[in-house]
């Protein structure tokens, strides 16, 4: 499985839609550096997959790469077994996020940022609604 970002396929989209996170002062919950952290999205771009996952890259102002590599998937465990032609209920439930990414490297905030994640955008049934249309919008263009 290969991500691209949507930043790439659909470049107004994303800049208009993309998602962030500012924190304001270095005293904050989450024990994070002050600035704002970008949630870009990145969805496959094989051709006839459809995995109905994201992977968010976040970055911090400061900061060229990402510093957290977060998939969510956002359909039941009995889609992803059925997806992954296995019965393995176990990987089917390593498809449905959010979690740090195994495939990807982390930075030493990735946990704490995948914490900021669940507790502001996870409970946005909104935003998570927009990243669906995202995904389909992608797909769209593959």
């Amino acid at each position: 499985m290969s991500f691209q970002s949507l930043h790439n396929i659909l470049p107004l989209v994303a800049e208009a839609e993309t998602r962030s996170i500012t924190l304001i002062s270095n005293e904050n919950e989450f024990y994070l550096p002050a600035g704002n952290y970008l949630f870009v999205e990145m969805f496959c771009n094989e051709k006839n997959c459809d995995c109905r996952r994201v992977i968010f890259s976040v970055f911090n102002d400061n900061q060229k790469i990402a510093l957290a590599n977060i998939g969510y998937g956002w359909e039941s465990v009995s889609f992803y077994k059925k997806w992954n032609r296995s019965n393995d209920k176990k990987m089917a439930r390593k498809m449905i996020g959010p979690l740090l990414n195994p495939m990807s490297p982390q930075s030493e905030y990735a946990r704490k940022i995948l914490v900021m994640f669940t507790k502001v955008l996870l409970p946005s049934t909104s935003y998570l609604a927009r990243v669906k249309v995202h995904y389909l919008l992608f797909r769209k263009e593959i």
